[in-house]
């Protein structure tokens, strides 16, 4: 579920995950849709993991046990993610946008916390900037870039009450955080802060 090499926080996550049914379809209104995040558009079905085991199953063995853990303490309910396009060049960048429904507002703040330290980390010798998202409350990300290499990776987190939600994208353009911030901007107002 973190971000390896520049790349968008969760991808592999998605992978192991089954198409969304039944009551995570109420989750799927969190996810990005096409024209909130400039250049990119949903890209396949959403999908879902309903045990935090089916989250984490593509991270490493010994992270995958402990994140588990921790995610089934902070009350875990589901997750939805979905793969996003990047329009202008597909070969060279992607995306991603997942929410997280976990057991209280308490909950998705610590997993907040955890995710922003853990996807940081797992950047590798990059140069990380970090930013905040006006209009959205709580809302941190950050951009990941290897000197003289073109375009990065940019991954932002927010919390609407019991969810944890990441927009996310790696691409080679200089304007990182441009179309992630806007990303999450859109849903915010969208959802009106209130997840689920």
């Amino acid at each position: 579920m973190r971000a390896r090499n520049l790349t968008v926080g969760a991808i592999v996550a998605a992978l192991s995950m089954a198409p969304v049914a039944g009551a995570a379809v109420s989750l799927t209104r969190f996810i990005a849709r096409a024209g909130e995040e400039p250049g990119f558009v949903p890209h396949g079905r959403p999908q879902t993991s309903s045990t935090a085991s089916a989250w984490v199953a593509g991270e490493p063995r010994g992270q995958r046990k402990a994140d588990s853990a921790r995610l089934r303490r902070e009350g875990f309910v589901r997750a939805v993610a979905q793969q996003m396009t990047y329009l202008p060049n597909p070969r060279n960048g992607g995306g991603l946008s997942w929410v997280m429904e976990l057991g209280s507002s308490n909950a998705a703040l610590a997993e907040q916390r955890v995710q922003l330290r853990q996807t940081i980390a797992a950047q590798g010798k990059v140069k990380i900037r970090r930013f905040s998202i006006p209009g959205v409350p709580g809302a941190k990300g950050f951009t990941a870039t290897l000197p003289g290499q073109p375009g990065g990776a940019a991954n932002a987190l927010f919390t609407e009450g019991r969810c944890l939600l990441l927009i996310g994208d790696s691409v080679p353009d200089a304007n990182l955080a441009g179309p992630v911030k806007a990303g999450v901007r859109a849903i915010y107002r969208r959802t009106g802060g209130r997840c689920p």
